[in-house]
């Protein structure tokens, strides 16, 4: 084989590698386009714009109570029933709509980025944009995502203040059963 032919395999080699390096990694970067990510990427992004598009359109959507089952993990969804019945009814754990880390809001967009990815878990970072409220408000938040029956559910979400929401409702939901424990002695 000349060196030539070589040299040129090896360069077309590496180029795979470094090509292929992101997939094998499960790191993405930030600005790939949506043509170039795997079909799990797309299907991820693709999962977060649906969760998103209902806030553009319907005010008095919510992906919790009966709905949360579309959109979290079962583990999570465990987490905030058992956080309704501890805290019978009133507000427990979950002061705000975690999806836009608000209370209200005006005109979301939303921009979406897969940035970790393997065959069962996705990483995604959204920046919302509110425009209609009074200033306009930005802020980002990190979805960790895993895959349930084929279909991906959110496992966490680290809130624009570097709050899990996940941590957030384990520790409540101790806090609360040990007070239950202490009163009942």
């Amino acid at each position: 084989m000349k060196t030539s032919s070589l040299i040129a395999g090896l360069v077309c080699v590496a180029g795979l590698v470094v090509a292929g390096g992101f997939a094998l990694s499960g790191r993405l970067p930030v600005d790939t386009p949506l043509a170039k990510l795997s079909p799990d990427a797309v299907e991820a992004k693709a999962f977060l714009t649906a969760l998103y598009d209902h806030y553009t359109v319907d005010s008095d959507w919510s992906p919790m109570g009966v709905r949360a089952a579309d959109w979290f993990a079962p583990s999570m969804v465990a987490l905030m029933q058992e956080d309704a019945r501890l805290n019978e009814g009133y507000t427990g754990a979950i002061e705000a709509d975690p999806i836009c880390d608000c209370q209200d809001y005006g005109k979301l967009t939303a921009d979406i980025k897969v940035i970790n990815l393997t065959q069962t878990s996705a990483q995604a970072r959204v920046v919302l944009s509110d425009s209609g409220v009074t200033p306009p408000s930005t802020l980002a938040l990190v979805y960790d995502l895993v895959k349930v029956k084929g279909g991906w559910r959110i496992h966490d979400i680290t809130g624009s203040r570097g709050e899990s929401l996940r941590h957030r409702l384990i520790k409540s939901n101790a806090d609360m059963k040990a007070q239950d424990a202490q009163s009942s002695l």
